[in-house]
């Protein structure tokens, strides 16, 4: 009996390994920048894909490569076969911050190539934490969509937001580059009269983290 069960979960498992289109190849391409704009060589990036979560799920590195003396990246791989999750990872290093794309799927490919475009990463000692607390004074009143303009260093980048990231307006952390404005926007709906109301503030960001108290 344990044999069986052994075998059984061996065949479940061997059937959740991806597989590839041996014939199909996708490409992956960006530049990776600092804050002023400048190429960062050496930066390692990595793409990984996957299926599923939890028992069964399946996920697999399948292009690794480093950004050259102008920043500029690009991975070639075959084409997974399924539904596939694609994450693209630029690793951290003792100077520079690591960040994610994520949730990328097959349909963000254009001809066969994701363009990640330019990608800025911060020095690690250059970045602190934006905060926000809200501040309800009308019952009546709820903040739907909430955005950040500036120089964010965010260590998550979702290319296609999912339910509960779309959602999660409310005591949301931002990281951002120090030294800069940041411009804020955000929409408040009243559902008195069933109406949206754009507001847009300005925060200062120094050299500590600040906390930014929004009142609707």
């Amino acid at each position: 009996m344990k044999r069986t069960v052994f075998l059984l979960i061996l065949f479940i498992l061997s059937g959740c390994d991806i597989q590839y289109q041996g014939d199909t190849r996708l490409l992956v391409t960006g530049k990776v920048v600092d804050r002023d704009g400048s190429p960062i060589s050496g930066i390692d990036v990595i793409t990984n894909v996957s299926r599923g979560y939890g028992f069964g799920g399946r996920n697999d590195d399948i292009g690794i490569t480093s950004t050259d003396d102008q920043g500029v990246f690009t991975m070639l791989f075959p084409k997974p076969k399924g539904e596939i999750d694609y994450t693209i990872h630029f690793l951290s290093t003792e100077n520079y911050q690591e960040k994610r794309f994520v949730n990328i799927f097959y349909e963000d490919f254009t001809d066969y190539a994701f363009r990640v475009g330019e990608v800025s990463l911060f020095k690690n000692d250059d970045i602190v934490n934006l905060d926000f607390s809200f501040n309800q004074i009308n019952s009546q009143n709820s903040i739907t969509e909430l955005n950040v303009i500036g120089m964010l260093a965010d260590y998550w980048v979702w290319v296609n937001p999912n339910d509960e990231h779309q959602n999660n307006v409310y005591y949301r952390r931002h990281q951002v580059a120090k030294n800069q404005t940041l411009v804020l926007e955000y929409i408040v709906h009243d559902f008195t009269n069933n109406q949206n109301t754009t507001h847009t503030e300005t925060i200062e960001i120094g050299e500590q983290n600040v906390t930014h108290t929004i009142t609707y």
